[in-house]
């Protein structure tokens, strides 16, 4: 039982993790198009990937191989979730 706890748990930190890379990556295009704020674009681009990077790296240290499985399935459902969103909006 243990073990599915960790996987769901584990699952929803990446489900988050993949909301926070896909929503910013779409701000931080936005902030790249209309090029007015380079700077801020850097700072969010560096900011976004250090976060995540920090994620997945906890991940891989506490949850090992069932974390890194169970995230990675989270994250792909953030993506399909934001993604469709984007589409039916364009």
């Amino acid at each position: 039982m243990t073990a599915l706890v960790a996987a769901v748990s584990y699952g929803c930190l990446g489900l988050g993790l993949g909301l926070l890379q896909f929503a910013s990556l779409r701000e931080n295009v936005r902030l790249y198009v209309e090029g007015r704020t380079r700077a801020r674009a850097i700072l969010l681009h560096v900011v976004r990937l250090a976060l995540v990077a920090l994620g997945w790296l906890g991940i891989a240290r506490w949850g090992g191989a069932i974390g890194l499985v169970s995230g990675l399935g989270g994250f792909l459902v953030a993506r399909a979730l934001l993604t469709a969103r984007i589409r039916r909006t364009a």
